[in-house]
């Protein structure tokens, strides 16, 4: 049966505080200002994604491009071992420890933790709501489409993942049209008219691309078929791609008299759109169209789709494999050209690599045209592609009735597809295979390039159709023969079938100019309809390294053709062979990546290799050189079903030299890894960075495992030490957020160990009765419910029924030997994990009418240890890590009203400088605001300690302006979300994190936030609150739109201008500031710098204080008294880098009555620092400002903040 891609169906089912040194090789869509003043910290852009397994990650863009990605909320359900964050070919992978076993089993596409791609092909969650996926099938419809919807909060793969018949689960990614630049007017013709008499009549081309307009002349009476799979039902082009294909392989040129005919103007056409009117597509689609085609009895297949870089490991390529080899149609395939996909490569793209299309590479004037890929990544022996076709300037159809030239080697493709459909017209008996195989054996040798870049050379059509001789294969490769050098790949033989399709005998020569290869006999005779063999037999025992390719010649009366062969001999490589064992000694489930970290010849590519039982090892066959190793293993629990351990173990140099041999990584050389504190505290989030190479290198990587420590607890940690290392940098920086447990039990039998696996904490201690709710299930109420872990249906479902029954807490264990740390998602009561032995003695215990069960909660820690630690150079065997060397800082977290609402995450992250490293943010959660937390904090003069919160609500992250260091012993304060709040500028003598507002040239780059504290923390946006925001010159609108960053032309003459901005928050996360209108006022002419810093002020709202006292008159809900007479604090200032004169005047009015009236408060100006006094009303609910401020220059800003705080 035919693959079938089905309908879709919908299913049920990083936080950047410090510069990183992770790359990205896409910018944010809305570019983040460029100027000198800013710090490569400042956040340009921030994206929430949901994997498919329901966990969400931030991607934080900084403004020099760099990405780093954070798990902000941990999907439910599945094993709590951590979360692999590394780099690679320019994107941040985040893979959960929940995906591990399908991705290692090979039925996970790893494209879906590539969350740098995710957001580039825009499935990030603000835009769009599902996750678009591939299902491939062993038996029945091969392919299925499947939109997952992102709001489910569970993993899809417990459902589809577990079905036995599921080959692979794949992302649906975007594609679009093979580059084509396309330009309206006419210089060369790619048609070259054939001497045989053949136009392709009989012959049905399927073009896959963007529709076409089937009202052009060219087209007149030969479209047989049409077929929308965009959703809609229009195949008119309105892109112009698909026109310009479909003329070049089969279009009559009507509109030009014959001079631009396409290569077969005989042919009919069957056209599917599968790009929509923007020239954007899905997998699925290309898929869809091409069984479409196959199914309409299409002979020759235009798929002018453009994927990803491939392995051939991608749903495309498979499905044109899969097609090919089950029916007779040709599938012919674009290479594309550099500058897309990937950066830094040149291999082709999806589904280019696929063995049975004809990849076509394009050339220009007679040459190669150096633009287009070549070459299969990891597979150098692969010739792709086969067959080049002119790409430069190439005239075809354009919608609306003319010609239109294009740069692309989707116009080479076009017109090879339509030599292929001229073929088929002459040969209809010939096969897909014979069909290529004749263009590719006739094809004309192209100068300046190489068998690996152009395949047999150009095609000739009119020597293809004079052909009385063929021969079953046209470009043959005799692969990589890589050392340790085996008799099998030195010495091998290929045969080649040659068919004579004359009515009389024909004699012919072989001859061939490729080093090490004979072939035999020199002469063939082959009778009328008959065929014979010949052989090519290899020797490269004395041929150097190198890549070779060359032709093997068929010569005689009629006879003119040639077989390109290739490969290539390397002397370099070695046979590693890599093992995982566990803390048992057992083959172990884990992750091993092997990177090189310094500059290679680019022959490979870092592996992420997964290890399960039925994939205890893998082999790589390696360059010599030096190369990273790092590991990840899990050790299970007696039950086999929950990780007891979480060991890394790595290799930071492993050199690679012959002979072949084994590296095993072994869990029982790993040393404990924990933290000792002062004051008793358990890990609430740890995070390793493991940083390979030299900073700034771009060869430098980099392996980030993190864990959420609260619920599902992994119940060891551990790392192994290393040899050191001097040829390159390294280190491994851990950092830790350490903390009063959130649970602690103990019963009437003694001391409880047990894990908290969710559900609500109070503040307190409480005793309940225990009871067995297996054996007493009616008697649960206002009491704890010991359960065993139930094998006919979900412990969430028991929870909920025993929540249901009054229960207040519910103490579950495993039903095998071993323990449980489930991570449940929301149960309504207070849940504890035990293991099974805890579990039955606790079950004896409840037996006695007086059993009872005491838990001291404490969803909010007093104090908590921030801490990190830096393995420089080696990881060393004592990973015992002693809190030591700290400052003490006192953080207030301030409420504004909106009770668990607003809860969110304490979050820190420390850079060393001593190292140039960093690790992920780890962070503590924290249900309800209005609250006070004592940090001891790492004190060293090279480690910048950052906190910041983050809202749970649309994942928003609330970032401090400047990046401290704190020396031993030194007492800090720092709050967070203490009013009033403003949108602001980057203001202040230094700004590590915030962008300015800038002009370059003429474009002025406007960059605020629409949320400042009065710390000065900032968010790029603010949750449950729209923005406008608009630019004015010299009161005409040039700009008009919902963004707080953009890039907007403005006129080169001197102006005034306005940026005006409303922020209208409708207080369901942020109770305060429920409306902000703010304008700036400046002045600005064109720059002849790069860029220039703009005199925007900023106004900050450092405090209310009580007039008399000094004593800050907020409270931790923002609240102050009602008639109390307070000085309202301010700082005003220019952005950082800015060239403005002094502040020349300020005015300040208050509101009680959502501005409706406003009173004037008093202003003093004491050395810059600015205080505005008033008296709060004796009725009322809020206060509203109103501030206005000018400089010597007349630039201004003018702010008004309704129920900036409130009153009591």
């Amino acid at each position: 049966m035919l693959p079938r891609l089905l309908p879709a169906l919908a299913l049920a089912g990083s936080l950047a505080l410090v510069p990183v040194t992770a790359g990205s090789a896409t910018a944010a869509p809305t570019a983040a200002p460029t100027g000198a003043p800013q710090q490569s910290a400042a956040v340009a852009k921030t994206d929430l994604v949901t994997l498919v397994t329901g966990d969400v990650v931030r991607l934080d863009t900084l403004a020099d491009g760099k990405q780093q990605a954070r798990v902000v909320a941990t999907a439910p359900g599945g094993p709590s071992a951590g979360t692999h964050t590394y780099l690679q070919d320019g994107d941040v992978y985040v893979e959960p420890a929940s995906a591990l076993s399908l991705m290692a089993a090979g039925k996970l596409d790893r494209r879906l933790f590539n969350v740098s791609a995710l957001v580039r092909q825009g499935y990030g969650d603000n835009e769009r709501s599902t996750l678009p996926l591939i299902v491939s099938y062993r038996t029945g419809a091969t392919f299925k489409a499947v939109s997952r919807p992102k709001n489910a909060r569970t993993s899809l793969l417990a459902g589809i993942g577990k079905q036995s018949d599921v080959e692979k689960i794949w992302l649906d990614a975007r594609t679009r049209p093979v580059g084509t630049q396309l330009a309206k007017g006419t210089k060369n013709s790619a048609a070259t008219k054939t001497t045989s008499g053949y136009d392709g009549t009989g012959s049905l081309i399927a073009v896959l691309d963007t529709g076409i307009d089937a009202s052009h002349p060219d087209f007149a009476g030969r479209i047989d078929l049409t077929r929308d799979f965009t959703g809609g039902n229009d195949t008119n082009d309105q892109f112009g791609s698909g026109t310009h294909s479909a003329s070049l392989a089969a279009g009559s040129g009507a509109a030009s008299d014959g001079q631009y005919a396409g290569a077969a103007p005989g042919a009919h056409l069957a056209v599917g759109k599968v790009f929509d009117d923007t020239g954007a597509g899905y997998e699925s689609w290309a898929i869809a169209g091409m069984q479409w085609a196959v199914e309409s009895g299409a002979d020759v297949i235009d798929v002018n789709v453009a994927g990803s870089i491939t392995r051939g490991d991608d749903p495309l390529t498979q499905a044109v494999d899969d097609l090919g080899r089950q029916s007779d149609a040709l599938f012919v395939v674009p290479t594309s050209s550099k500058g897309y996909a990937e950066p830094g490569t040149t291999h082709v793209v999806a589904p280019g690599a696929a063995p049975a299309a004809l990849t076509v590479g394009g050339s220009k004037s007679g040459n190669w045209w150096d633009q287009a890929r070549h070459g299969v990544m990891a597979d150098r022996g692969a010739i792709k592609p086969e067959l080049v076709a002119p790409a430069y300037n190439v005239i075809g159809a354009y919608p609306g009735g003319g010609y239109a030239s294009a740069v692309s080697t989707s116009a080479s493709a076009a017109y090879a597809a339509g030599a292929a459909a001229v073929l088929h017209q002459e040969h209809p008996e010939w096969s897909a295979s014979l069909l290529k195989a004749t263009l590719a054996s006739s094809a004309t040798p192209v100068e300046r390039g190489t068998a690996f870049a152009v395949g047999a050379g150009a095609v000739n059509l009119p020597r293809a159709t004079a052909q009385q001789i063929s021969v079953d294969q046209g470009v043959l490769s005799f692969g990589q023969i890589t050392r340790p050098y085996s008799a099998d790949q030195l010495r091998q033989q290929k045969t080649l079938t040659y068919q004579n399709h004359s009515k009389t005998a024909v004699t012919f020569d072989l001859s061939t100019d490729l080093a090490g290869v004979t072939v035999t006999p020199a002469t063939l005779t082959i009778a009328a309809g008959a065929s014979a063999n010949a052989t090519l037999t290899l020797d490269a025992t004395a041929l150097e390294a190198d890549d070779y390719s060359g032709r093997v010649t068929a010569t005689g009366p009629g006879v003119e053709l040639a077989t390109t062969v290739g490969f290539v001999k390397q002397d370099d490589t070695v046979d590693v062979t890599l093992r995982l064992l566990d803390r048992n000694g057992k083959p172990a489930s884990g992750r091993a990546r092997v990177a090189p970290y310094q500059e290679t010849d680019g022959r490979y590519y870092a592996e992420d290799l997964l290890f399960s039982p039925s994939q205890q090892e893998w082999t790589l066959r390696l360059p010599e050189g030096n190369y990273n190793v790092f590991g990840i293993i899990t050790t299970p629990d007696g039950s086999g079903d929950t990780v007891a351990e979480v060991s890394i173990v790595g290799l930071p140099k492993l050199s690679v030299h012959a002979p072949n041999y084994t590296v095993t990584l072994d869990a029982r050389t790993a040393r404990p890894l924990t933290l000792t504190t002062s004051k008793p505290s358990a890990p609430h989030s740890v995070a390793v960075r493991w940083s390979r190479g030299d900073p700034g290198d771009t060869h430098a990587i980099d392996d980030e495992w993190t864990t959420d420590m609260t619920t599902g607890t992994p119940l060891r940690l551990s790392m192994s030490p290393t040899e050191r290392v001097t040829d390159a940098g390294f280190s491994v920086m851990t950092t830790w957020d350490s903390g009063v447990p959130l649970l602690q039990a103990r019963s009437s039998g003694g001391r409880v160990n047990a894990s908290y696996a969710g559900g609500p904490l109070t503040d307190g201690k409480h005793r309940y009765r225990l009871v067995d709710a297996d054996a007493q299930p009616k008697q649960v109420a206002e009491a704890v419910a010991l359960i065993q872990q139930p094998t006919d249906r979900s412990v969430d479902e028991v929870i909920q029924q025993l929540a249901d029954a009054g229960a207040v807490a519910v103490a579950v264990y495993p039903a095998k030997n071993g323990d449980l740390v489930p991570h449940l998602y929301g149960p309504g009561v207070v849940t504890l994990a035990l293991s099974r032995s805890d579990g039955l003695g606790l079950r004896s215990e409840a037996r006695k009418p007086s059993a009872w069960m005491e838990l001291t909660e404490t969803p909010r820690s007093p104090y908590a240890y921030d801490v990190s630690f830096v393995e420089q150079g080696q990881v060393g065997r004592d990973l015992s890590y002693r809190s030591s060397d700290l400052a003490t800082v006192t953080t207030r977290i301030y409420s504004s009203g909106t009770g668990t609402a607003g809860a969110g995450w304490v979050l820190n992250q420390h850079s060393n400088a001593s190292c140039s490293c960093s690790t992920l943010p780890v962070g503590d959660w924290v249900p309800t605001t209005g609250y006070t937390r004592t940090a001891y904090v790492t004190a060293d003069r090279d480690v910048k300690a950052t906190t910041a919160w983050e809202f749970y609500a649309k994942k928003t992250l609330v970032r401090p302006r400047e990046f401290p260091t704190y020396r031993r012993g030194e007492h800090a304060e720092l709050e967070f979300l203490k009013a009033p709040y403003s949108p602001g500028v980057a203001a202040g003598a230094r700004n590590d994190s915030q962008g300015t507002t800038n002009r370059r040239g003429d474009v002025i780059d406007f960059d605020y936030a629409p949320f400042t504290d009065a710390a000065g923390n900032w968010a790029r946006s603010l949750p449950g609150a729209s923005v406008n925001t608009r630019l004015y010159a010299d009161d005409v609108e040039v700009y008009n739109g919902g963004f707080t960053v953009g890039n907007v032309p403005v006129p080169a003459t001197s102006s005034r201008y306005r940026l005006v901005s409303d922020v209208a928050n409708n207080g369901s996360i942020v109770g305060l500031t429920t409306n902000a209108h703010t304008e700036w006022t400046f002045g600005s002419t064109t720059v002849a710098t790069a860029s220039k810093v703009l005199p925007l002020l900023d106004v900050d709202y450092t405090d209310v204080t009580d007039a008399h006292s000094g004593h800050s008159a907020l409270d931790l809900a923002n609240t102050a008294r009602l008639g109390q007479r307070v000085s309202l604090n301010l700082a005003v200032g220019h952005q950082p880098g800015a060239t403005a004169g002094p502040i020349r005047d300020l005015t300040v009015q208050i509101s009680s009555d959502n501005g409706a009236t406003w009173q004037p408060a008093s202003v003093r100006n004491h050395h810059g620092s600015y205080q505005a006094t008033y008296t709060h009303p004796q009725k009322g609910q809020s206060v509203s400002l109103k501030v206005q401020a000018t400089d010597t220059d007349g630039n201004a800003i003018t702010q008004t903040l309704t129920n900036a705080y409130r009153l009591h």
